[in-house]
């Protein structure tokens, strides 16, 4: 889960149009958010987020996208199509990930 909040929207979610895996929603979240906040006119930027799958790929991208999109074993990474489109977006922004355990308490 990614939570996002802005001034004059509140928090939303919406419907993964990507395939249907908890990775793909959690890259799709991260870039609609990191879109919403640029259109507000944000220049920096912080995401919360529980997701240890998005922090790793945030960790790994610039690996990543150095050897191809191809992890150190020389395969293609899973979800690079949905990666790209992310790394993209957040170029030209001061974008914060943060690590938030308390997102997803019950």
């Amino acid at each position: 889960m990614i939570n996002v909040e802005t001034p004059r929207r509140g928090n939303f979610s919406l419907p993964c149009p990507n395939r249907q895996t908890s990775n793909s929603a959690e890259i799709y979240a991260a870039n609609h958010a990191i879109c919403v906040a640029r259109q507000a006119g944000f220049v920096a930027i912080t995401l919360r987020t529980d997701s240890e799958f998005m922090l790793n790929c945030l960790n790994w991208k610039a690996n990543w996208k150095a050897n191809g999109w191809r992890k150190a074993n020389g395969e293609l990474v899973e979800n690079r199509e949905e990666l790209q489109i992310l790394d993209q977006a957040i170029q030209g922004v001061n974008i914060n990930f943060s690590n938030d355990k308390l997102l997803n308490k019950n």
